[in-house]
């Protein structure tokens, strides 16, 4: 562990340790869910001008791995009001279509929430986000061994353009309860990576996995990914932190980043504001 990630494995541990005593008047839960941009014929489209046209909104979205994807975040929500992100997310998706309509007037753009991009045209060069952060995780992976999934082979630099996820971010005040909630979360997330394995055409083929992001993220940044590979249930929020710090960071010195790096559908979100 690089001493700028050590640096801040202490102040956090700090932090969980000065907060051992808060009460947490309700729990919060957020999601986060990646998208990507096709046109009618199934050519990915750069999300850049989308993302550009939402910044400042209550929709605002954010760049991804590829530059036809975006992801969105809900702001947390208690857990006796989890209800009210399935109208967060009717009201995004609907407005969503407004401005896509608006951006792109001049051709037909699809929205494609599937952890799978369908596209054929999408295991290619040019696809990779023209961000610092995408340009290094890309330079470290021209390392990695060719990916395989029944029979073909892609490169491993490729697979983050294609495949989308969920993740949900947990968000308490006590770090004990917030602990014993990540608990929880673990035995439904299972679950939830089965009902989102929602579909088998990938890059333009039917594959026989339902669920290829995992398959080929575990593949690609040599990896477990999807469910937390945690060997047993949390005593507390350290124990969290151990974890994300127990794997070797790919490009970065920052444990937030480092949490990224993971891919975890499940995470502890850890700052001044938990």
């Amino acid at each position: 562990m690089n001493d700028s990630i050590q640096r801040q494995v202490q102040e956090l541990k700090g932090q969980v340790h000065r907060d051992a005593e808060r009460i947490d008047e309700t729990f919060r839960v957020g999601v986060e869910v990646e998208a990507c941009l096709l046109d009618e014929k199934g050519i990915p489209v750069s999300a850049e001008p989308l993302i550009k046209e939402l910044q400042g909104t209550t929709y605002e979205i954010d760049y991804e791995y590829g530059n036809c994807q975006f992801e969105y975040k809900t702001s947390p929500v208690g857990m006796n009001n989890l209800d009210y992100l399935n109208i967060v997310f009717e009201q995004f998706i609907e407005n969503l279509d407004k401005f896509i309509k608006k951006v792109y007037m001049e051709k037909e753009v699809i929205p494609v929430f599937l952890g799978a991009n369908p596209s054929p045209e999408i295991m290619k060069e040019g696809l990779i986000t023209d961000k610092p952060r995408y340009n290094k995780l890309a330079t470290w992976q021209n390392n990695i061994p060719d990916v395989e999934i029944d029979g073909d082979k892609f490169r491993a630099a490729y697979v983050a353009t294609a495949i989308q996820g969920f993740h949900l971010h947990l968000q308490g005040k006590n770090p004990k309860n917030t602990a014993i909630m990540f608990n929880q979360i673990l035995n439904i997330t299972s679950s939830a990576i089965v009902l989102g394995a929602n579909s088998r055409l990938f890059a333009g083929r039917v594959y026989s996995l339902h669920e290829p992001r995992i398959h080929l993220y575990d593949q690609s940044e040599q990896q477990n990914s999807g469910f937390p590979a945690i060997p047993r249930y949390l005593d507390g929020v350290d124990n969290y932190i151990d974890y994300i710090t127990s794997r070797d960071p790919n490009d970065t010195k920052d444990y937030f980043m480092l949490e990224k790096e993971r891919h975890d559908d499940a995470r502890i979100r850890i700052g001044p504001d938990s």
